[in-house]
């Protein structure tokens, strides 16, 4: 059976990554041939106005296809496509105009085009494992225009800019792998927002570079089948990953109330997913984050920063009675701020301004009630229910104190526990906190706790904790027993 060419065939001309049928024949005529095949095993068209043999293969001209999307169709037209036998059996492709696409809705239609400068795209190897090499100096997307369902104009302009790309692919089987590098990807975005009242005006502007990554995934559309759940289960996978040297953005808004600022930047980062019958797996890191906040409604710029932020997450899809293990990690290391903030609530520099860490490494178990991608976008009933939870490492160091734990529970989502909404839970947890009562003297000094107050919170602390090995430390074990009862430190609370 021949691979859904439709998802390859979008990618190509919308982004310039030409992923052309796994199954294409290494002489221009045959090539054209299995476009055409594959497009109507999909039950969709590759069409064109005319075809030409020119010396050493053959010309197309005003070359159409309409691709179903969520809501709509978008049709693709490439005012001309050669195909030349370079001699050596493949296949050298040339498309030398803008390539024009228009996305039509229920509630828009927005028209743009696509360039290349200096655009090498060559289909090569074999029936069996076809190989298609791309490289250009530069493409480009432009937006054209943009009208809502009554053909008024949207205000909208887009630009999105790639340079210095390279990729290379493989369709072997009903697998298509890919490795590809990216000097730069810049986007721009503006236009106004009037659903609320008075036009707010609005800008973007996006930049990455030194991209590189590779990807491994069905040949055909995953995504386009009516039951994608019976797509994962029947073994289809998919991985991929992205891995830049630097990010960086400014957004804007301006309007009758208010005007804003944000920008951004990292130094670095990396992107990983892996989507399957075993779940999703999606792993985000970045160094050296900076953003600044600005606006009308701010006294000064606020700027905060991260020497390092990571994300990771493990999840099931597939909706199955047994429960099923999950993970997630939030590490966000030397987070800082601008004296400004600072000074909002500590102008005489009472509290340590060190750079803080927060760390969060949970693993457990679940059901999943409902396989994730047919799940209900406009429902909001989660569609798991927790049936264990691993506190694995807690670290919260910030202004002086740390707080540090781990612990693990046995959850019942059939029963009610002490919190509504949250099932009842077996099991302990063991929690440390460093420099508590030196935080809360220079709470008090700086005003924001009350002397008064400062007697029941250490009675309470004292309840629930006792001394640690340290000066100024404590430590606590809360345990939750089958019987429903909380206890802290041997004393029963409940």
């Amino acid at each position: 059976m021949r691979p859904n060419p439709l998802t390859a065939f979008a990618t190509a001309f919308s982004l310039g990554l030409m992923t052309l049928p796994a199954s294409a024949q290494t002489t221009p005529a045959d090539l054209l041939a299995e476009w055409q095949q594959s497009f109507s095993d999909a039950d969709q068209a590759l069409e064109f106005a005319d075809r030409e043999d020119v010396p050493g293969g053959l010309r197309l001209t005003d070359v159409t296809t309409a691709l179903p999307v969520q809501g709509g169709k978008l049709r693709i037209t490439v005012p001309e496509i050669t195909l030349t036998d370079t001699g050596g059996g493949d296949v050298q492709i040339e498309m030398p105009n803008a390539i024009l696409m228009v996305l039509t809705t229920d509630e828009a239609t927005i028209a743009g085009r696509l360039t290349h400068e200096a655009l090498d795209l060559i289909a090569g190897g074999t029936a069996e494992a076809r190989t298609y090499s791309y490289n250009a100096a530069r493409a480009d997307y432009v937006l054209d225009a943009a009208t809502d369902d009554d053909g008024t104009p949207i205000p909208l302009d887009m630009s999105i800019t790639m340079e210095e790309l390279a990729t290379d692919y493989t369709a072997d089987g009903m697998r298509l792998t890919s490795d590809y590098t990216l000097g730069a990807m810049q986007i721009d975005l503006s236009g106004e927002d009037d659903t609320d009242g008075p036009p707010t005006s609005f800008s973007l502007n996006y930049r990455m570079t030194g991209i590189s990554g590779d990807s491994d995934a069905p040949a055909g559309t995953m995504f386009q089948s009516a039951d994608p759940s019976a797509i994962f289960e029947s073994g289809a996978s998919l991985t991929g990953t992205l891995i830049h040297s630097g990010t960086g953005y400014t957004f804007e808004s301006a309007g009758p109330d208010a005007n804003m600022l944000l920008d951004g930047s990292s130094a670095g980062g990396a992107l990983g997913v892996a989507l399957g019958e075993q779940g999703l797996a999606y792993d985000i890191a970045a160094q050296d984050v900076k953003w600044r906040f600005a606006g009308d409604q701010l006294p000064f710029p606020v700027e905060l920063g991260l020497d390092s932020v990571g994300f990771d997450i493990r999840t099931p899809i597939l909706a199955n009675p047994e429960p099923q293990a999950f993970g997630l990690r939030l590490s966000l290391n030397g987070l800082t701020a601008s004296n400004g903030l600072w000074s909002l609530f500590d102008p005489s520099e009472v509290l340590p301004r060190d750079p803080g860490e927060i760390l969060i490494d949970l693993s457990g178990t679940q059901r999943v009630l409902q396989t994730l991608t047919d799940a209900d976008t406009d429902n909001l009933t989660i569609p798991f229910e927790f049936t264990s939870l691993n506190l694995n490492d807690l670290l919260v160091s910030i202004v002086g104190a740390q707080l540090s734990g781990e612990g693990s529970f046995e959850l019942d989502p059939n029963a009610p526990g002490m919190v509504p909404g949250v099932p009842a839970a077996v099991g302990s947890l063991e929690l440390r906190l460093d420099g508590a009562n030196a935080l809360i003297d220079r709470l008090v000094q700086i005003g924001i706790m009350q002397p008064q107050d400062v007697m029941g919170m250490r009675m309470m602390m004292g309840m629930a904790a006792r001394p640690g090995d340290t000066p100024d430390s404590l430590v606590s074990t809360i345990q939750l027993t089958p019987d429903g009862s909380l206890i802290a430190n041997g004393m029963q609370l409940r």
